[in-house]
Protein backbone atom coordinates (compact mmCIF):
# COMPACT_ATOMS: atom_id res chain seq x y z
CA UNK A 1 0.00 0.00 0.00
CA UNK A 2 1.60 3.25 -1.13
CA UNK A 3 1.01 6.72 0.26
CA UNK A 4 -0.20 7.80 3.70
CA UNK A 5 -3.52 5.94 3.77
CA UNK A 6 -3.54 2.56 5.50
CA UNK A 7 -5.52 -0.34 4.01
CA UNK A 8 -8.69 0.22 6.01
CA UNK A 9 -8.86 3.95 5.38
CA UNK A 10 -8.08 3.46 1.69
CA UNK A 11 -10.89 0.91 1.29
CA UNK A 12 -13.31 3.19 3.13
CA UNK A 13 -12.30 6.07 0.88
CA UNK A 14 -12.88 4.02 -2.26
CA UNK A 15 -16.35 3.08 -1.00
CA UNK A 16 -17.18 6.74 -0.36
CA UNK A 17 -15.91 7.71 -3.79
CA UNK A 18 -18.06 5.08 -5.54
CA UNK A 19 -21.13 6.04 -3.50
CA UNK A 20 -20.75 9.47 -5.04
CA UNK A 21 -19.78 8.40 -8.57
CA UNK A 22 -22.12 5.38 -8.89
CA UNK A 23 -24.91 6.15 -6.39
CA UNK A 24 -27.30 3.49 -7.75
CA UNK A 25 -24.90 0.59 -7.16
CA UNK A 26 -24.31 -1.26 -3.91
CA UNK A 27 -20.87 -2.78 -3.39
CA UNK A 28 -20.78 -6.55 -2.92
CA UNK A 29 -17.03 -6.99 -2.72
CA UNK A 30 -13.93 -4.83 -2.78
CA UNK A 31 -10.30 -5.84 -2.63
CA UNK A 32 -6.83 -4.70 -3.59
CA UNK A 33 -5.72 -5.99 -6.98
CA UNK A 34 -2.19 -7.26 -7.41
CA UNK A 35 -0.37 -4.82 -9.64
CA UNK A 36 2.51 -2.40 -9.66
CA UNK A 37 4.50 -0.98 -6.77
CA UNK A 38 3.54 2.67 -7.17
CA UNK A 39 -0.25 3.07 -7.48
CA UNK A 40 -2.94 1.35 -5.40
CA UNK A 41 -5.51 -0.58 -7.44
CA UNK A 42 -8.86 -1.91 -6.17
CA UNK A 43 -11.32 -4.27 -7.83
CA UNK A 44 -15.00 -3.69 -7.02
CA UNK A 45 -18.00 -5.93 -7.72
CA UNK A 46 -21.62 -4.89 -7.27
CA UNK A 47 -24.67 -6.56 -5.73
CA UNK A 48 -26.75 -6.26 -8.91
CA UNK A 49 -24.15 -8.10 -10.98
CA UNK A 50 -23.48 -5.07 -13.18
CA UNK A 51 -20.10 -4.52 -14.78
CA UNK A 52 -17.39 -4.43 -12.09
CA UNK A 53 -15.02 -1.53 -11.67
CA UNK A 54 -11.37 -0.82 -11.08
CA UNK A 55 -10.37 2.14 -8.90
CA UNK A 56 -6.78 3.24 -9.39
CA UNK A 57 -5.33 5.61 -6.81
CA UNK A 58 -2.12 7.39 -7.84
CA UNK A 59 0.57 8.67 -5.48
CA UNK A 60 0.22 12.31 -4.45
CA UNK A 61 3.77 13.12 -5.54
CA UNK A 62 3.10 11.85 -9.10
CA UNK A 63 -0.22 13.48 -9.92
CA UNK A 64 0.71 13.78 -13.58
CA UNK A 65 0.44 10.00 -13.99
CA UNK A 66 -3.35 10.17 -13.81
CA UNK A 67 -3.55 12.77 -16.59
CA UNK A 68 -0.97 10.87 -18.64
CA UNK A 69 -2.84 7.59 -18.43
CA UNK A 70 -6.11 9.27 -19.41
CA UNK A 71 -4.40 10.85 -22.43
CA UNK A 72 -2.83 7.57 -23.53
CA UNK A 73 -6.06 5.59 -23.20
CA UNK A 74 -7.86 8.28 -25.22
CA UNK A 75 -5.12 8.10 -27.87
CA UNK A 76 -5.38 4.32 -28.07
CA UNK A 77 -9.16 4.49 -28.33
CA UNK A 78 -8.95 7.09 -31.10
CA UNK A 79 -6.72 4.76 -33.10
CA UNK A 80 -8.91 1.71 -32.51
CA UNK A 81 -6.47 -0.14 -30.25
CA UNK A 82 -8.42 -2.70 -28.22
CA UNK A 83 -9.25 -4.16 -25.77
CA UNK A 84 -8.58 -1.37 -23.26
CA UNK A 85 -10.56 -0.16 -20.22
CA UNK A 86 -13.39 2.34 -20.48
CA UNK A 87 -12.91 5.35 -18.22
CA UNK A 88 -15.94 6.13 -16.05
CA UNK A 89 -14.62 8.86 -13.77
CA UNK A 90 -11.39 10.61 -12.87
CA UNK A 91 -10.35 13.40 -10.55
CA UNK A 92 -7.11 15.13 -9.73
CA UNK A 93 -7.60 15.21 -5.95
CA UNK A 94 -10.29 13.09 -4.31
CA UNK A 95 -11.60 14.35 -0.99
CA UNK A 96 -12.25 10.73 -0.06
CA UNK A 97 -8.63 9.65 -0.61
CA UNK A 98 -6.61 12.34 1.18
CA UNK A 99 -6.61 14.45 -2.01
CA UNK A 100 -4.84 11.74 -4.03
CA UNK A 101 -5.59 11.48 -7.78
CA UNK A 102 -7.79 8.59 -8.86
CA UNK A 103 -9.54 7.05 -11.85
CA UNK A 104 -12.55 4.73 -11.98
CA UNK A 105 -12.62 2.43 -15.00
CA UNK A 106 -14.15 -0.83 -16.16
CA UNK A 107 -12.72 -4.05 -14.78
CA UNK A 108 -11.76 -5.93 -17.90
CA UNK A 109 -12.71 -9.57 -18.30
CA UNK A 110 -10.08 -12.22 -17.70
CA UNK A 111 -7.02 -12.77 -15.53
CA UNK A 112 -3.41 -11.60 -15.79
CA UNK A 113 -1.49 -13.80 -18.19
CA UNK A 114 1.15 -14.25 -15.47
CA UNK A 115 -1.32 -16.31 -13.41
CA UNK A 116 -2.00 -18.92 -16.11
CA UNK A 117 0.99 -18.90 -18.47
CA UNK A 118 2.83 -21.53 -16.43
CA UNK A 119 0.06 -24.08 -17.07
CA UNK A 120 -0.25 -23.42 -20.81
CA UNK A 121 0.89 -25.89 -23.43
CA UNK A 122 3.61 -24.69 -25.80
CA UNK A 123 1.18 -24.14 -28.68
CA UNK A 124 -1.08 -22.08 -26.39
CA UNK A 125 1.85 -19.93 -25.27
CA UNK A 126 2.87 -19.34 -28.87
CA UNK A 127 -0.68 -18.33 -29.80
CA UNK A 128 -1.10 -15.93 -26.86
CA UNK A 129 2.26 -14.31 -27.53
CA UNK A 130 1.39 -14.02 -31.21
CA UNK A 131 -1.77 -12.16 -30.16
CA UNK A 132 0.37 -10.00 -27.87
CA UNK A 133 2.61 -9.15 -30.82
CA UNK A 134 -0.38 -8.14 -32.92
CA UNK A 135 -1.70 -5.96 -30.10
CA UNK A 136 1.70 -4.36 -29.54
CA UNK A 137 2.04 -3.72 -33.28
CA UNK A 138 -1.25 -1.77 -33.20
CA UNK A 139 0.19 0.41 -30.42
CA UNK A 140 3.45 0.93 -32.35
CA UNK A 141 1.48 1.98 -35.42
CA UNK A 142 0.68 5.25 -33.63
CA UNK A 143 3.31 7.80 -34.65
CA UNK A 144 4.45 10.45 -32.19
CA UNK A 145 5.81 13.94 -32.81
CA UNK A 146 9.23 13.34 -31.23
CA UNK A 147 11.23 10.83 -29.20
CA UNK A 148 10.98 11.09 -25.44
CA UNK A 149 9.35 10.17 -22.15
CA UNK A 150 5.67 11.06 -21.98
CA UNK A 151 4.12 12.90 -19.06
CA UNK A 152 1.17 15.04 -20.16
CA UNK A 153 3.39 15.87 -23.14
CA UNK A 154 6.66 14.57 -24.54
CA UNK A 155 9.25 15.60 -21.98
CA UNK A 156 12.41 17.14 -23.51
CA UNK A 157 11.42 16.06 -27.05
CA UNK A 158 14.31 14.75 -29.12
CA UNK A 159 14.52 14.75 -32.91
CA UNK A 160 16.49 11.47 -33.02
CA UNK A 161 16.29 8.26 -31.05
CA UNK A 162 19.99 8.38 -30.18
CA UNK A 163 19.58 11.86 -28.72
CA UNK A 164 16.70 10.65 -26.55
CA UNK A 165 18.36 7.43 -25.35
CA UNK A 166 21.79 8.93 -24.69
CA UNK A 167 20.19 11.82 -22.79
CA UNK A 168 18.26 9.32 -20.70
CA UNK A 169 21.44 7.26 -20.13
CA UNK A 170 23.21 10.39 -18.90
CA UNK A 171 20.44 11.14 -16.39
CA UNK A 172 20.42 7.56 -15.12
CA UNK A 173 24.19 7.54 -14.76
CA UNK A 174 24.06 10.79 -12.80
CA UNK A 175 21.60 9.12 -10.42
CA UNK A 176 23.87 6.07 -10.26
CA UNK A 177 26.90 8.20 -9.39
CA UNK A 178 25.10 10.27 -6.73
CA UNK A 179 23.87 7.08 -5.05
CA UNK A 180 27.39 5.80 -4.53
CA UNK A 181 27.81 3.70 -7.66
CA UNK A 182 31.24 2.66 -8.89
CA UNK A 183 32.96 5.48 -10.78
CA UNK A 184 34.73 3.01 -13.08
CA UNK A 185 31.46 1.26 -13.97
CA UNK A 186 29.74 4.64 -14.43
CA UNK A 187 32.41 5.71 -16.95
CA UNK A 188 32.43 2.36 -18.73
CA UNK A 189 28.64 2.38 -19.13
CA UNK A 190 28.71 5.88 -20.60
CA UNK A 191 31.31 4.81 -23.18
CA UNK A 192 29.45 1.58 -23.88
CA UNK A 193 26.19 3.28 -24.88
CA UNK A 194 27.91 6.14 -26.73
CA UNK A 195 29.99 3.68 -28.76
CA UNK A 196 26.83 1.98 -30.01
CA UNK A 197 24.71 5.09 -30.64
CA UNK A 198 24.43 4.19 -34.34
CA UNK A 199 22.24 1.23 -33.38
CA UNK A 200 19.79 3.57 -31.65
CA UNK A 201 19.62 5.75 -34.75
CA UNK A 202 18.43 2.87 -36.92
CA UNK A 203 14.96 3.86 -35.71
CA UNK A 204 13.80 6.96 -37.60
CA UNK A 205 10.12 7.14 -36.55
CA UNK A 206 9.05 7.74 -32.94
CA UNK A 207 6.22 5.37 -32.09
CA UNK A 208 3.98 5.04 -29.07
CA UNK A 209 5.45 2.30 -26.87
CA UNK A 210 3.74 0.71 -23.86
CA UNK A 211 7.10 0.36 -22.08
CA UNK A 212 5.72 -2.12 -19.52
CA UNK A 213 4.24 -4.81 -21.75
CA UNK A 214 4.52 -7.92 -19.61
CA UNK A 215 2.26 -10.69 -18.39
CA UNK A 216 0.81 -8.75 -15.43
CA UNK A 217 -0.46 -6.06 -17.81
CA UNK A 218 -2.04 -8.40 -20.36
CA UNK A 219 -5.36 -10.03 -19.43
CA UNK A 220 -6.54 -13.28 -21.01
CA UNK A 221 -9.73 -15.30 -20.98
CA UNK A 222 -10.78 -18.77 -22.08
CA UNK A 223 -14.42 -19.42 -22.87
CA UNK A 224 -15.93 -22.92 -22.86
CA UNK A 225 -12.58 -24.65 -23.09
CA UNK A 226 -11.64 -22.81 -26.29
CA UNK A 227 -8.35 -21.07 -27.08
CA UNK A 228 -6.96 -18.40 -24.80
CA UNK A 229 -7.66 -14.87 -26.05
CA UNK A 230 -6.35 -11.49 -24.95
CA UNK A 231 -9.13 -9.62 -23.16
CA UNK A 232 -7.35 -6.52 -21.90
CA UNK A 233 -4.31 -4.25 -22.10
CA UNK A 234 -3.76 -2.17 -18.97
CA UNK A 235 -1.36 0.15 -17.15
CA UNK A 236 -0.14 2.91 -19.47
CA UNK A 237 1.73 4.86 -16.77
CA UNK A 238 5.18 4.39 -18.28
CA UNK A 239 4.39 4.86 -21.99
CA UNK A 240 7.08 6.52 -24.12
CA UNK A 241 7.59 7.81 -27.66
CA UNK A 242 10.42 5.62 -28.83
CA UNK A 243 11.78 2.75 -30.91
CA UNK A 244 9.41 -0.27 -31.00
CA UNK A 245 12.45 -2.53 -30.55
CA UNK A 246 12.87 -0.96 -27.09
CA UNK A 247 9.38 -2.23 -26.20
CA UNK A 248 10.18 -5.72 -27.46
CA UNK A 249 13.42 -5.78 -25.45
CA UNK A 250 11.60 -4.78 -22.27
CA UNK A 251 9.00 -7.51 -22.78
CA UNK A 252 11.87 -9.95 -23.25
CA UNK A 253 13.49 -8.70 -20.05
CA UNK A 254 10.30 -8.93 -17.98
CA UNK A 255 8.33 -11.85 -19.37
CA UNK A 256 9.94 -13.98 -22.05
CA UNK A 257 12.78 -15.20 -19.84
CA UNK A 258 14.55 -17.32 -22.41
CA UNK A 259 11.41 -19.03 -23.78
CA UNK A 260 11.87 -19.67 -27.51
CA UNK A 261 8.13 -20.29 -27.79
CA UNK A 262 7.25 -16.89 -26.35
CA UNK A 263 9.75 -14.90 -28.41
CA UNK A 264 8.79 -16.71 -31.63
CA UNK A 265 5.11 -15.97 -30.99
CA UNK A 266 5.73 -12.32 -30.16
CA UNK A 267 7.93 -11.71 -33.22
CA UNK A 268 5.40 -13.49 -35.46
CA UNK A 269 2.60 -11.24 -34.18
CA UNK A 270 4.74 -8.16 -34.76
CA UNK A 271 5.10 -9.12 -38.42
CA UNK A 272 8.40 -10.98 -38.31
CA UNK A 273 11.96 -9.81 -37.70
CA UNK A 274 12.00 -7.76 -40.91
CA UNK A 275 9.18 -5.58 -39.56
CA UNK A 276 11.43 -4.45 -36.71
CA UNK A 277 14.28 -3.30 -38.93
CA UNK A 278 17.95 -4.19 -39.37
CA UNK A 279 20.43 -5.47 -36.76
CA UNK A 280 17.63 -6.78 -34.56
CA UNK A 281 19.69 -9.09 -32.28
CA UNK A 282 22.23 -6.33 -31.57
CA UNK A 283 19.54 -3.72 -30.90
CA UNK A 284 17.62 -6.05 -28.59
CA UNK A 285 20.80 -6.73 -26.62
CA UNK A 286 21.67 -3.05 -26.32
CA UNK A 287 18.15 -2.07 -25.25
CA UNK A 288 18.17 -4.87 -22.69
CA UNK A 289 21.24 -3.27 -21.13
CA UNK A 290 19.56 0.14 -21.28
CA UNK A 291 16.52 -1.26 -19.46
CA UNK A 292 18.78 -2.78 -16.81
CA UNK A 293 20.13 0.72 -16.19
CA UNK A 294 16.57 2.09 -16.03
CA UNK A 295 15.53 -0.63 -13.60
CA UNK A 296 18.57 0.06 -11.43
CA UNK A 297 17.14 3.55 -10.96
CA UNK A 298 13.64 2.22 -10.31
CA UNK A 299 14.77 -0.34 -7.72
CA UNK A 300 16.92 2.31 -6.04
CA UNK A 301 13.92 4.66 -5.97
CA UNK A 302 11.65 2.12 -4.25
CA UNK A 303 14.39 0.97 -1.88
CA UNK A 304 14.82 -2.59 -3.17
CA UNK A 305 18.55 -3.06 -2.56
CA UNK A 306 18.69 -6.72 -3.63
CA UNK A 307 17.10 -6.06 -7.02
CA UNK A 308 19.21 -2.93 -7.48
CA UNK A 309 22.35 -4.95 -6.80
CA UNK A 310 21.26 -7.60 -9.32
CA UNK A 311 21.02 -4.87 -11.95
CA UNK A 312 24.49 -3.63 -11.00
CA UNK A 313 25.86 -7.14 -11.59
CA UNK A 314 24.13 -7.39 -14.97
CA UNK A 315 25.46 -3.98 -16.04
CA UNK A 316 28.96 -4.92 -15.01
CA UNK A 317 28.74 -8.00 -17.22
CA UNK A 318 27.63 -5.83 -20.13
CA UNK A 319 30.81 -3.78 -20.10
CA UNK A 320 33.36 -6.37 -18.92
CA UNK A 321 32.54 -8.91 -21.63
CA UNK A 322 33.30 -6.36 -24.31
CA UNK A 323 31.27 -5.44 -27.38
CA UNK A 324 27.57 -6.20 -27.64
CA UNK A 325 26.28 -8.84 -25.27
CA UNK A 326 23.44 -10.80 -26.86
CA UNK A 327 20.37 -10.84 -24.60
CA UNK A 328 20.20 -13.91 -22.38
CA UNK A 329 18.20 -14.29 -19.15
CA UNK A 330 20.03 -14.36 -15.85
CA UNK A 331 19.80 -17.62 -13.90
CA UNK A 332 17.33 -15.99 -11.51
CA UNK A 333 14.89 -15.30 -14.36
CA UNK A 334 15.48 -18.29 -16.68
CA UNK A 335 12.48 -20.53 -17.27
CA UNK A 336 11.05 -22.82 -19.88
Amino acid sequence: MSGDLDGGRMTAGVKQLLAEVLPDRRIADIGEVHGGRISDVFGVRFVDGSEPAIVKVYPSEERWKRAKELDIYELLDRHGVAPIPEIWHSEAASVHLDARPCTVMTMMEGVPLSTVAGAMAEHELFDVYRQMGELLASVHAISMDAFGYITTEILDPATTNAEYILGSVERHLEQYATRGGSQSLWSALGRHFADHASLFDLCKRPALCHNDFHENNVLVTRRDGSRWSISGLIDMETAIAADPVSDVAKTDWFAIRGSRTKVDGLIAGLGGESALGPSLPERLALYRQYHELEMWGFFDHIGSASERDEMTAELRKAVTRGGIRLARPSSARRSR
